[in-house]
């Protein structure tokens, strides 16, 4: 607040300051168009006009200045003249010392110079509108000199000018012309937004305020048209097409839920909100239950009811009905909190049981449909290829933006009348989430798919796990998976902070399964490591015992190559 009045007592004495110098101006002088063979020639010469100063009683550039009476402040003026410049002056006398705010229009670039001294320079295209260029000054008692430049390039050329009191705008001057006690609330108001908008004092304030809204913008995306409801009087009548011929309608239908069901309150209303309502009241216990089913089946690799997408008469009928009805009531009655159901069952002991599989289990429970056992599932498509690129440090984190292109094996993606390509992506976007994969359904990702992705040519609730060779063979040489292969295996030996090599590998086996290798996997872990690192080094020599330039090193292979062998692990790409 002490800084607040600080700055209104000094507006206002400048408003007062203004008010007594009473500045003036004199007609506009004009000289041009001085044409140029282009744009930036006519922009950037040095003129007469500007370079021997303003001589109105001579020819300068083959031209005489001449009076425009009609330039009249406050207004838009055109003339003609493709890549040239127009000089513009003028004379502003002041009765005594006082600031001033100048607002400038161009089309196109602009620079002005007052009493002698150049305070606008713009070389930018674009009609001329009021206040595209403000610019305070300070008047000095006597004539004050203008000079205005406007470079045109193509079409109509323009400007605008207006001069003001330093605090612009009519109802800033006439709350700046009160006594400070004749001002309400909305004076002190309107003078509180001026002063937050142009205090130096807050420049940093205002910087900090800019930069989080491109980051919020920046977060925005696309906007998304949604549909909204016609007033009554303009709604279409909807009749039944009999034998499903639109050229023979029926009888009208209105919006309801069929009849077998509970039907929608008498006050609700026949629209999607009223259906929403209904479709998540107590009334109606099925929308819990198929979420809590649906939750459950990517926890445990199947749902308590195994027909996700039908609950029906044609579907399976619940395992543990008590326990399907406890969760979706829980998730009804605590708001319909997805991360409370997620909580409540990976918190449980059921979830919690060890996945190992006992004789015991196989004769009472082979297929765990009565939770004898913790679950075990192979990750999905774009968990197996996320996790990947998690460990290896290559993931990227970034939320949002167009679909990625990661990479594929070269001819796999072929378009029938399209010559799209498929461009593998560099930089960041290679190593986004499997979730920001362009996905064509005639042309899926083919790692998506034998890792039993659909194809999305359908709704489909429910991936069938499948078990193929070809599922081992893309882990291994599939270019998502070999790059965060042998990224991972760099890691090991920059971050592991191991000294020997056994250390290194240690700690690659740690980054993936969560444990130390026993010895027995150590043991094999190093052998592997060994025979390949003297492979890729005979590999690497030439002839006269030098090694081959510009590969990444026997040493650095060698650990890419375990790292594909861990990432390629049951233990690795299966959830137990």
């Amino acid at each position: 607040p002490g800084a607040f009045a600080v700055w209104v007592a000094a507006a206002r004495q400048q408003h007062a300051a203004w008010l007594a110098a009473g500045p003036r101006a004199a007609t506009w002088r004009v000289l041009g168009p001085v044409p140029a063979a282009t744009f930036q020639d006519a922009h950037r010469t040095a003129f007469a006009a500007e370079r021997d100063g303003v001589r109105l009683d001579a020819e300068q550039d083959g031209l005489r200045w001449r009076e425009e009476p009609g330039f009249v402040d406050g207004r838009v003026h055109q003339w003609r003249g493709d890549n040239s410049a127009v000089y513009l002056c003028r004379t502003i006398h002041a009765a005594a010392p006082a600031r001033t705010t100048l607002s400038f229009g161009r089309d196109d670039a602009i620079k002005v110079w007052w009493n002698g001294a150049e305070i606008v320079s713009k070389e930018v295209g674009g009609a001329a509108a009021p206040d595209q260029e403000l610019v305070t000054v300070d008047l000095r008692a006597g004539d004050n000199t203008l000079l205005v430049k406007i470079t045109n390039g193509g079409g109509p050329g323009g400007f605008y000018f207006a001069m003001h009191a330093p605090q612009r705008g009519d109802a800033v001057q006439a709350v700046l012309a009160k006594a400070a006690e004749a001002c309400d609330d909305q004076d002190r108001a309107l003078l509180q937004g001026i002063y937050l908008a142009e205090a130096p004092e807050l420049a940093g304030v205002r910087d900090r305020i800019a930069a989080l809204e491109q980051r919020r913008d920046a977060q925005r995306g696309a906007a998304v048209p949604v549909l909204r409801e016609l007033p009554p009087e303009r709604r279409r009548t909807t009749r039944i097409h009999r034998r499903g011929s639109f050229l023979d309608p029926g009888d009208v239908v209105t919006p309801d839920v069929p009849r077998i069901w509970p039907g929608l309150p008498a006050e609700a209303p026949r629209d999607r909100l009223g259906f929403a309502r209904w479709l998540v009241s107590r009334d109606n216990p099925l929308t819990a239950r198929v979420v809590a089913n649906r939750i459950w089946s990517e926890l445990f690799g199947a749902g308590l009811v195994p027909t996700l997408e039908d609950f029906g008469t044609q579907g399976e009928v619940p395992s543990h009905p008590e326990l399907l009805d406890w969760l979706a009531a829980g998730f009804r009655d605590n708001e319909w909190s997805l991360r409370r159901l997620l909580r409540t069952i990976v918190l449980s002991a059921t979830y919690g049981q060890s996945s190992v599989i006992t004789e015991r289990h196989r004769e009472i429970d082979p297929t765990n449909r009565w939770l004898a056992r913790g679950p075990v599932m192979r990750l999905s498509a774009e968990m197996l290829r996320d996790q990947a690129l998690a460990v290896s440090g290559l993931l990227t984190t970034k939320q949002g933006g167009p679909s990625v292109f990661p990479p594929q094996p070269d001819g796999v993606w072929m378009q029938l009348y399209s010559g799209a390509q498929w461009k593998a992506d560099e930089g960041e976007d290679r190593y986004r989430r499997a979730l920001y994969t362009f996905w064509r359904r005639t042309s899926p990702h083919p790692a998506m798919l034998v890792f039993d992705a659909q194809s999305r040519e359908a709704c489909v609730l429910r991936r069938r796990p499948t078990n193929t060779p070809l599922q081992a063979l893309v882990l291994w040489n599939d270019p998502q998976f070999t790059e965060a292969a042998f990224a991972l295996g760099g890691l090991a030996m920059t971050a592991s902070q191991a000294r020997d090599e056994r250390g290194m590998l240690r700690w690659l086996w740690r980054r993936c399964l969560a444990r130390d290798p026993s010895p027995a996997e150590e043991a094999r872990l190093f052998a592997l490591f060994a025979a390949e690192a003297e492979r890729e080094l005979r590999a690497a020599t030439k002839p006269d015992g030098r090694l081959e330039e510009g590969g990444m090193g026997p040493v650095l292979a060698a650990f890419g190559t375990v790292a594909g062998v861990i990432l390629s692990l049951d233990e690795f790409v299966t959830r137990r």
